[in-house]
């Protein structure tokens, strides 16, 4: 998963479905009390990396991402923020990206903003995914530079914080 690491956008798969079920059974048997859901692409349906993204928020966030790594035996990614945590795994044979984050976080809401904005608005969904298919074979870092100037230019709330 470094940034240099080549996109592929490829069609949207039943199967993702699926397997969110199966790690939302894992994290739920881990934080019993958490919220899991489905993110990305996968939640819209619609093409993208081949890749879940899964949204969790718990409380104690700190207490919640120690249990989720030793109970779930998720990997932790270092996060410039102390109150997000990533975690990443491919146990089912895709990547699930975990996006974990106190209760109530301003960037869990920005994460369910996009998802329903895109679920809403057919133009904006197509325009989206045509803009991600044209990402196809860039790097990482270029796919995310180039999705959050789409995001601020089409959908500039849900890059505003409070």
């Amino acid at each position: 998963m470094a940034m240099t690491d080549i996109v592929h956008i490829v069609e949207f798969d039943l199967d993702y479905l699926a397997i969110f079920k199966k790690y939302q059974a894992i994290i739920k048997e881990a934080l019993p009390n958490s919220i899991v859901e489905l993110v990305g692409s996968a939640s819209i349906p619609m093409a993208g990396k081949p890749e879940i993204d899964i949204l969790v928020e718990a409380e104690p966030f700190e207490d919640a991402t120690k249990i989720l790594q030793e109970k779930g035996g998720f990997d932790r990614f270092p996060s410039l923020l102390s109150d997000k945590a990533y975690f990443n795994d491919k146990r089912f044979g895709i990547e699930c990206e975990i996006h974990m984050h106190s209760k109530n976080h301003e960037m869990a809401s920005k994460l369910r903003m996009f998802r329903d904005l895109l679920k809403e608005n057919k133009d904006l969904r197509v325009c989206f995914m045509d803009f991600k298919k044209s990402c196809d074979g860039k790097t990482r870092l270029e796919y995310r530079q180039l999705k959050t100037a789409w995001i601020k230019e089409h959908c500039p709330q849900v890059l505003s914080f409070n």
